[in-house]
């Protein structure tokens, strides 16, 4: 935040709240009256149609704050230490494929589910953009309970959980 809108926040909180809340419904509005410029508007502000050059040595496709070093940096260690105990990677909700790409350059196999078409894009860019093998791609969503759900949320932010979703989620079609 910079510095006149956090010293703003301080003197005015619920001013601050009332102005992220509405600023988070006018997103979801626009998301709603024009789903595709706003897709497309919101992964050229993220430079997700370009390649980018990761930390681990691979090009990648999409946002960019997913490719950055730095992200998630503690959960790529444990996965990087983990990769060298097992055969096969189920990355359940894969994204763009970057857990995925790690696996399959380690040279294990990997099942990979991805329910979203987005998403799902760049997780194929990733996987052949990088001469990867040895990788399912499912694209659907996994549940404890059989039926058709819909995605809640944003993007890469979209969840079938109601906590991960917000207020955004939708209740599963019976």
């Amino acid at each position: 935040m910079s510095g006149l809108k956090c010293r703003l926040a301080n003197f005015f909180p619920r001013t601050a709240g009332a102005y992220r809340r509405l600023k988070a419904a006018a997103y979801l509005r626009y998301f709603e009256m024009f789903p595709i410029l706003a897709s497309a508007t919101r992964e050229f502000r993220q430079r997700a149609h370009k390649s980018h050059h990761s930390s681990f040595g691979m090009d990648l496709v999409g946002p960019s704050y997913l490719i950055d070093s730095g992200f998630e940096s503690e959960e790529i260690a444990l996965v990087e230490k983990k990769l060298q105990q097992i055969d096969v990677l189920v990355d359940v909700g894969a994204n763009i494929g970057l857990y995925t790409c790690l696996a399959a350059r380690a040279g294990r196999r990997v099942v990979a589910i991805e329910p979203l078409s987005s998403n799902l894009r760049y997780l194929y860019q990733n996987i052949t953009g990088n001469g990867l093998k040895d990788i399912e791609v499912f694209p659907l969503g996994v549940s404890s309970t059989p039926g058709l759900s819909v995605l809640g949320g944003i993007g890469a932010q979209a969840s079938f959980s109601q906590l991960g979703a917000g207020r955004f989620w939708v209740q599963p079609v019976r």
